[in-house]
C-alpha cells in the first residue's frame, strides 16, 4: 500500500476508509475518512467518525487498529462519490 491509495482500516469500534497518508509503526492516518455503516437499506458511510466529533473530518489517525487493507474497488467508487459528490 502506497500513499493516496483507498484503504479500509478496521478497528475495534468499526471499518473505516479513506485515502492513505502514513503508516508508521504507531498509527495510520487517513485523509478524507468515512465510517462505514450497515442498515437496513445497504451498505453507507457516516458523515462522521463518531456521535459527537466533526461532520466530515479531513484527516484521522488511528491506533491499535486492527488490520489495513486495500478497499475494493466498488466500495472505493461509492467513497469517491461520498467525498466529492461525482459519481462514477
Amino acid at each position: 500500500m502506497n500513499a493516496g491509495d483507498i484503504v479500509t482500516v478496521v478497528t475495534m469500534s468499526g471499518e473505516y476508509i479513506g485515502k492513505l497518508k502514513e503508516v508508521t509503526d504507531d498509527f495510520v492516518s487517513l485523509d478524507d475518512p468515512r465510517m462505514l455503516v450497515m442498515n437496513q437499506e445497504g451498505m453507507g458511510f457516516a458523515h462522521g467518525l463518531c456521535v459527537t466529533g466533526e461532520k466530515d473530518p479531513k484527516e484521522v489517525k488511528f491506533k491499535n487498529y486492527v488490520l489495513c487493507t486495500p478497499t475494493n474497488q466498488q466500495v472505493q467508487d461509492a467513497w469517491r462519490a461520498a467525498v466529492t459528490g461525482i459519481v462514477l
